[in-house]
């Protein structure tokens, strides 16, 4: 699986090309697409899409990257140096429940549960492209407020993770599993909330 990094994503071509994937995939999963599907939502051949992408691994990546990438700026759109910590936590805390919730994460997530046993790379560059994005922005945030006092925390790729799962609770894996369906708003906000609030107990000063 070729580097993203090697790639051009941002071309018009490039783009049609992984809207029509993101839309095959989210429909029928990563092993119910082919290439040629991919080509036929996009309106190209499949030598066009050869052209920008070696396979398919790396256009799904494509697509999680692309989609991280953008969720990562909505959510980490913050001024740490006029904000306090706790007002950013709390709209950060809500953007991401929002995301964990929202269509294409729990598809997405639920693609690459499926399919890393049969494709582990499949699942380190999902961790690596998704996950980790966000994760490394956190981390960034934290840091900065441990710089001005408001944060004590000795691990801090340990409290990054916990805070993400503190945003998990309740609603992520009940959705996922189909159990509860369309949260409300005030729902969403009790557990956004409560992420920071237990947050902050354990590491605020």
């Amino acid at each position: 699986m070729e580097s993203l990094q090697s790639l051009d994503l941002t071309s018009p071509k490039a783009c049609q090309i992984l809207e029509g994937a993101r839309s095959a995939f989210l429909e029928l999963g990563y092993e119910g697409t082919s290439v040629e599907e991919i080509a036929r939502r996009a309106q190209v051949s499949k030598g066009t899409i050869y052209n920008y992408f070696p396979d398919k691994q790396t256009l799904f990546i494509a697509v999680v990257h692309g989609e991280c990438q953008k969720q990562t700026q909505r959510i980490f759109k913050v001024d740490q140096d006029t904000e306090d910590i706790e007002t950013l936590l709390r709209d950060i805390a809500l953007h991401f429940v929002e995301l964990l919730l929202s269509p294409f994460a729990q598809n997405i997530f639920r693609i690459a549960i499926a399919e890393t046993p049969r494709f582990p790379e499949l699942g380190r560059a999902f961790y690596n492209s998704g996950s980790e994005v966000g994760r490394k922005r956190l981390m960034d945030v934290m840091a900065g407020a441990m710089a001005k006092g408001e944060l004590a925390i000795a691990d801090l790729e340990l409290a990054a993770d916990q805070f993400i799962e503190l945003c998990k609770a309740d609603l992520f894996y009940k959705q996922l599993l189909g159990i509860k369906t369309n949260p409300t708003t005030a729902e969403i906000q009790r557990v956004a909330d409560g992420a920071v609030t237990t947050f902050l107990k354990a590491f605020g000063k």
